[in-house]
């Protein structure tokens, strides 16, 4: 179960799927389409893989209302044991190499009765109406209703800070390198000053020092 799948990250599990379908493992998958980030291409790569192999069933979680779907949980049986990874690592080639990423491993003969319940969970999800066999009416509904991926915007710039009354006091009292004067102090109480001589210092001569300090 991935909340967000990306043509990435299945291209890396393909030849994985197909081996073990292959030897007759039957696999599920749940993914969805919360916040329209999950590849219509990966899901289509999906349904062609259970149309190849009948043991592959793939579903698509349609969320309602504003509500999330953001599980990520890998379940593994091998009777009567199994092994559940529950965690952060969604399908895609960031997460599954190189991002960094966080997933606790759970062994059934460990913890029988939490196994027992990450799978009931996963049961009670399948189940749910809104999780539906995925199919290529389902991929061209969701991938028209899907937002297209915009490029991230770069961060706003913080603004400069603006000098207090006190502040602006010293900054006229340094103008008198101006004059000629080569030497000058301001003293300020702690915090005061402390944004103080940033503009003041961008012309001073490459000897200007300034100090803090926290208590006298």
């Amino acid at each position: 179960m991935s909340a967000f799948l990306k043509k990435s990250g299945v291209v890396l599990l393909l030849d994985d799927l197909r081996d073990a379908l292959v030897r007759g493992a039957a696999v599920r998958l749940l993914t969805g389409d919360y916040l329209g980030i999950t590849s219509a291409d990966a899901l289509r790569k999906l349904w062609r893989l259970s149309d190849e192999h009948p043991a592959f069933s793939p579903y698509f979680f349609e969320t309602e209302g504003g509500a999330s779907f953001h599980p990520k949980s890998y379940l593994f049986f091998k009777w009567p044991h199994g092994v559940a990874y529950v965690g952060s690592s969604n399908i895609s080639r960031a997460a599954l190499q190189d991002a960094v990423e966080w997933n606790l491993r759970l062994i059934s003969s460990e913890d029988e009765a939490t196994f027992a319940a990450i799978t009931a969970r996963f049961e009670a999800l399948l189940a749910s109406p809104q999780s539906r066999p995925l199919t290529p009416e389902l991929i061209d509904a969701y991938e028209k209703r899907a937002p297209v991926p915009q490029a991230p915007l770069p961060e706003p710039r913080v603004a400069a800070p603006t000098p207090n009354e006190i502040q602006l006091e010293a900054l006229e009292a340094l103008k008198t390198r101006r004059a000629g004067h080569t030497k000058g102090l301001v003293a300020l109480a702690t915090g005061v000053g402390i944004l103080m001589p940033t503009p003041s210092l961008r012309s001073c001569p490459p000897k200007a020092m300034l100090g803090a300090h926290s208590a006298v």
